[in-house]
């Protein structure tokens, strides 16, 4: 009777885990990236609670600024880029482009560029122009379409949002029983268990540690060419940029493509060569080097940081992003990391 209650039991837990799965899986990506924030602001959160005693109060601050934190450039940028998109596609449409400016720069400069090629072409023959034209309009339309796609899609996100700020909320409170109670349910020797929850630990540190010190990075390179390409306030958008890095996989192309995109088709829209050129340029520095940086430095960090090879890094980040989405960074690492110990420690039993 005894096996029986035993068995049984397992088959509960395990058809129980299954349905809780289902139940949460719409809402697996938020939880993570919630897990993940909270961690890495925790100690922000015990340096708070000194000062405001009350945990769930303190709790509450916190979250708060970190969704401001978070949102408030995201706003910025997709109203911005909106407007752009908004006022390009009306000229388009009524074929309202001066192709003017472009023409006087040309003959001005005698610049025989690609640029100047093109719109010789398109000035002289007409199926070039009807060719370019529609060219533009299809750009801008997906572009449009992309913003309409992500404006339908706002319920769903206020609703990410919204377990978002309740999970980190929470999290805040109550995190360390979490984990107290998770390390107690794992079916291993006490000073196995502490082993498993130090590699997570030194694991979780190492992902944190390399994704600050790359944002950083980030930011700062990010800063240098909207310095050099003519963003207004290059300081400000570096600051922006950093904290767009700290989120997984977009990270900082959700600043840097947005405002290459605006003066891109700002420079199509007033007929101005330079301001396209400059766009196309802040487009190509930050897809070569603000966007790729993170892939050289990131795998060394963290592998060195976490006492793992920054192959299994490397693998664990790419794999991971196919598994689950734009987490695998870190979760992929994680799994790998914690595998190997787990392995280590099945050996070492083995051999006892």
């Amino acid at each position: 009777m005894k096996e029986f209650t035993k068995y049984f039991l397992i088959i509960l837990i395990l058809g129980f885990a299954v349905l809780s799965y289902l139940v949460v899986q719409p809402f697996i990506a938020t939880l993570i990236a919630s897990a993940v924030v909270t961690y890495m602001f925790f100690p922000l959160f015990k340096w708070m609670n000194k000062w405001i005693k009350n945990k769930t109060a303190c709790s509450f601050v916190l979250t708060i600024l970190l969704l401001i934190i978070f949102l408030v450039p995201m706003i910025i940028m997709a109203n911005s880029l909106f407007k752009e998109i908004y006022n390009g596609y009306g000229k388009l449409t009524t074929n309202n482009i001066s192709m003017k400016n472009f023409e006087e720069q040309c003959n001005t400069t005698n610049s025989t560029t690609v640029l100047c090629q093109a719109i010789t072409q398109f000035k002289n023959n007409p199926e070039a122009k009807e060719l370019m034209m529609d060219g533009l309009k299809k750009l801008v339309t997906f572009v449009s379409e992309a913003m309409s796609n992500f404006i339908f899609s706002i319920p769903e996100k206020i609703l990410q949002i919204f377990v978002a700020f309740f999970t980190i909320f929470f999290l805040f409170i109550d995190g360390a029983r979490i984990v107290q109670f998770t390390k107690e349910l794992l079916p291993l020797k006490i000073e196995h268990r502490e082993r498993v929850m130090n590699k997570l630990r030194e694991v979780m540190k190492a992902i944190i540690y390399g994704y600050i010190i790359v944002a950083i990075v980030q930011g700062t390179l990010a800063g240098i060419g909207y310095a050099i390409f003519g963003v207004k306030s290059p300081i400000f958008w570096a600051i922006i940029t950093t904290i767009a890095a700290l989120i997984p996989f977009m990270g900082t192309a959700l600043v840097w493509l947005p405002i290459s995109a605006v003066i891109i088709i700002s420079g199509i829209t007033t007929g101005n060569s330079a301001i396209l050129w400059k766009g196309l340029g802040l487009l190509i520095y930050g897809t070569l080097i603000v966007g790729t940086i993170d892939n050289i430095l990131r795998p060394k960090l963290v592998g060195e940081k976490g006492k793992i090879s920054p192959l299994i890094v490397l693998v664990g980040a790419l794999g991971g992003l196919k598994l689950v989405g734009f987490l695998g960074f870190i979760v992929g690492p994680l799994i790998l990391a914690l595998f190997i110990t787990i392995m280590h420690i099945y050996v070492e039993e083995r051999e006892k």
